[in-house]
């Protein structure tokens, strides 16, 4: 179900004045380059069980520590705000993420490499359930689930993804559901590159593989 636009809009308005007032606002008190605060991203999402009434949306604004959260406003355009406290985001040559990130496994993290058995080789994001219809699924790209709209009926995805050793039957995790159609050619927008597969409900855990930073050899999750 599309969203409807005014909870769009007022993403975007909200998105447009927070991520340039903040952060400044932020950096301008801050002595030291750890302590700057930032919001790093602002969504959609569901309402908070207990606090909004359910089905509500919520605009979601997430930020790397408190100090940006207290600048966050609680409504805008009368829709509410949650705010998200959320690490920084890391990026990660493949030579230094661990051996166990390629290993099969059950059940997998988020972060684990994955792929259609007769395709490209990616990443597991997370876990996604659908209630309308009690379903459990895994959130990747659609290059990386779908085959770049390709997929079919009967189709499997393994852990880890064929690039990586991964093998139908042995290493099957989920099958391909649904997914944004990619359009080629020209000049066309494609908005996301999304895809979900399904999957059984104690195959996939919540956790994300922890890899080591190059430049700081400590262990994080990215």
């Amino acid at each position: 179900m599309p969203l409807p636009e005014e909870v769009l809009s007022a993403r975007r308005a909200l998105a447009e004045e927070i991520l340039t007032t903040v952060p400044s606002a932020v950096a301008a008190a801050a002595r030291h380059r750890e302590a700057i605060s930032a919001v790093i991203g602002v969504g959609v999402g569901a309402a908070v069980p207990g606090r909004q009434p359910a089905g509500d949306l919520v605009l979601r604004v997430y930020v790397t520590d408190a100090h940006a959260a207290r600048k966050v406003p609680p409504r805008f355009n009368g829709l509410p705000v949650r705010v998200e406290l959320v690490g920084e985001a890391w990026a990660a040559l493949a030579p230094a993420l661990p051996v166990r990130r390629l290993t099969p496994g059950r059940p997998v993290a988020g972060g684990v490499s994955i792929g259609h058995g007769c395709g490209d080789t990616g990443t597991l994001g997370c876990l996604v359930r659908d209630d309308r219809e009690e379903g459990v699924y895994i959130l990747s790209n659609n290059h990386v689930l779908a085959r770049c709209n390709q997929a079919t009926p009967g189709d499997t995805i393994v852990q880890p993804g064929p690039a990586d050793g991964g093998q139908v039957p042995a290493d099957v995790l989920a099958e391909p559901d649904r997914w944004v159609d990619i359009t080629f050619g020209g000049h066309q927008l494609n908005r996301v590159d999304a895809a979900l597969a399904r999957v059984g409900s104690n195959q996939v855990g919540r956790s994300v593989c922890p890899f080591i930073s190059p430049d700081r050899g400590d262990t994080r999750s990215p």
